[in-house]
């Protein structure tokens, strides 16, 4: 079994803004009780779905990973957030049953292409 690779404010844009395929994001912390109750979730999400999408954590325990999740949109943990083509297409929030969490993640995989097709990247009008 593979396990979830980190990302931090430093790497965010290569391995997450600049991916070709879908990049799904947990941000989490270490000593949050939900965050690891939702790690076996999210574990299994990748066993499942690992051949369609890259799965990544996110931990906001240094302030400036934190600040840049805050800014992201982010409120709580664990928040899930999936993204195609550098746009956000979806997201999770809190440590919800695995099967709705599971059946999330396939329901924004499978309609990532026309959800990329029915909006407007805001960089478009840069």
């Amino acid at each position: 079994m593979s396990s979830l690779e980190e990302v931090t404010v430093n790497n965010f844009d290569d391995e997450v803004l600049k991916a070709e395929n879908p990049v799904i994001v947990i941000y989490w912390k270490k000593d949050c009780y939900h965050c690891q109750k939702f790690q076996e979730t999210l574990n299994e999400a990748l066993e499942k779905y690992g051949d369609q999408a890259k799965f990544l954590r996110f931990d906001i325990q240094d302030e400036e990973d934190r600040e840049f999740a805050l800014r992201s949109g982010v409120r709580s943990v664990p928040t899930t957030k999936i993204f195609y083509a550098g746009v956000l297409i979806g997201d999770i929030i809190g440590n919800i049953s695995k099967e709705k969490v599971l059946d999330q993640i396939v329901e924004i995989l499978e309609s990532k292409e026309e959800t990329i097709k029915s909006c407007t990247v805001i960089e478009a009008y840069l």
